[in-house]
């Protein structure tokens, strides 16, 4: 619960900020401040403990891990919070059709059942807007909905891709390996995209940096004391909350079409999440935005 807690408080400021400073440039303050707070911890285990002979999948790693930080970090701040936060945790219903094509790890019949209810789930949700007279806020909330829902993609993907590096690769060494390029790579867009910022809002990106961090090390701590499919509920209940939040700060009323809709893609990504455990598959540690 904790851990979702810092993830959605990272939403929050997100959506505070959201006029203040661009999605380019939070998301490259975010990767540089991540990398501050991880030097103490590289200084006192050592700089031996970075090398590595799969450099190629650290840079694949931070490349789609990057675009996945694109959808969340935009998803948080042109939709409605509850909304953004459903969309996020459509990442595990994602996780089985990437491990079929790459992996080939076999499609049960929950799967495919966890399948047809997100993709229910999300139509869903997406359709509940379609009615506005408004072209142009209707035209941002579909682009919005998309890039969303391809973040959770890429996050899904990298998910994969660290299953595939846990045999070598300490958890340590993957997180540092993504801030650090996350730096280079977001640099040129976010001076591209670039906007005076204030302290103030400085300050809150180096808080945003601090909670996705603690979020991190608290949902690893988590998965050493439980398998992801007990963890599954706590993970969504972060939908609830996030729905009242949004409801007394920014004044978000969901409608009945949304509010089945999160049930759908939550009842889709428990089912997803639970044949993991069932299947044997390692909970993915240290991912994330």
């Amino acid at each position: 619960m904790a851990s979702e807690t810092f993830i959605l408080s990272t939403g929050m400021i997100i959506k505070h900020i959201d006029t203040a400073a661009t999605t380019p440039q939070i998301m490259f303050f975010r990767n540089l401040f991540g990398l501050l707070l991880l030097l103490p911890l590289i200084s006192k285990i050592g700089l031996n403990s970075l090398k590595t002979e799969r450099m190629h999948l650290h840079l694949l790693r931070a490349t789609i891990g990057l675009c996945g930080m694109v959808g969340l970090y935009y998803a948080w701040g042109h939709l409605p919070l509850a909304q953004a936060a459903i969309f996020r945790q459509t990442g595990p219903i994602f996780i089985p059709i990437i491990a079929f094509f790459w992996l080939q790890e076999r499609l049960t019949v929950s799967v495919i059942i966890a399948l047809a209810f997100g993709f229910l789930g999300a139509i869903t949700v997406i359709i509940s807007k379609q009615q506005q007279t408004d072209i142009n806020q209707l035209y941002q909330y579909n682009s919005a909905v998309l890039i969303a829902l391809a973040g959770a993609f890429c996050g899904s993907f990298i998910r994969v891709v660290i299953r595939n590096m846990r045999t070598t690769e300490p958890a340590h060494r993957i997180v540092f390996y993504f801030a650090f390029y996350g730096v280079f790579l977001t640099a040129i867009p976010a001076f591209y995209w670039w906007q005076s910022l204030s302290l103030q809002t400085y300050l809150w990106i180096a808080l945003i940096a601090l909670c996705s961090t603690l979020s991190q090390w608290l949902l690893s701590q988590a998965y050493g004391y439980a398998k992801a499919g007990q963890l599954a509920l706590f993970t969504y209940s972060s939908v609830i909350f996030a729905s009242i939040l949004g409801w007394l700060l920014w004044n978000e009323k969901l409608s009945w079409s949304v509010l089945i809709g999160i049930g759908l893609i939550s009842t889709a990504g428990i089912i997803a999440l639970r044949y993991q455990q069932k299947a044997g598959v390692a909970p993915i540690k240290h991912v994330n935005h």
